[in-house]
């Protein structure tokens, strides 16, 4: 005779473990790929400090990609070569000129936190702002394509903000004070 009890627990655990592995995909695959890069001017220092606050897993996936190396940030089996890396990526992808005079990028350093926020600072020093600035953003957008980069850049009090996709990697910005 069939058991009717074992098969509705049966089919309820089949609904849980599919529930389950639906929201693990959510979690792992999500939808929005989104850096943030808060460019500060010293006046004082003359210089530009940077922070990118970036998704953990989705830069390690583009150095994968690139280098084929496991960063594995944050954790005991980082690579002793992350920094490197890192600086390189975001030197290649990121890029900063002056009239016509490109600027590069000093690493300053990183964090990594539980949430998978990755944080990077980087830092040009001695920057003379005149009229205008150029800025190219390719951050992650060859690994995510639906990736967008937001740019704020404080000057004080002005605030200017850009948005960088795969459609639009370069913005010439007028600075006015």
């Amino acid at each position: 005779m069939f058991d009717f009890n074992h098969f509705n627990h049966f089919k309820q655990l089949i609904v849980l473990l599919t529930f389950m592995s639906i929201c693990n995909l959510k979690c792992i695959a999500h939808e929005y790929h989104v850096s943030i890069c808060t460019m500060d001017y010293n006046r004082a220092n003359k210089s530009i400090e940077l922070t990118f606050k970036l998704i953990a897993h989705d830069f390690e996936k583009a150095i994968l990609e690139n280098n084929k190396a496991d960063l594995k940030l944050g954790s005991p089996k980082e690579l002793s070569s992350a920094n490197v890396l890192i600086t390189n990526y975001i030197t290649d992808h990121f890029l900063i000129s002056f009239a016509d005079s490109s600027r590069r990028l000093k690493f300053i350093g990183k964090e990594v936190e539980l949430d998978e926020s990755l944080y990077l600072y980087f830092e040009i020093k001695n920057v003379s702002l005149n009229n205008r600035m150029t800025v190219v953003n390719t951050i992650l957008v060859q690994t995510c394509p639906a990736q967008e980069n937001i740019l704020y850049f404080n000057l004080g009090k002005q605030v200017l903000s850009e948005v960088f996709n795969k459609n639009r990697t370069h913005k010439e910005i007028e600075l006015t004070w």
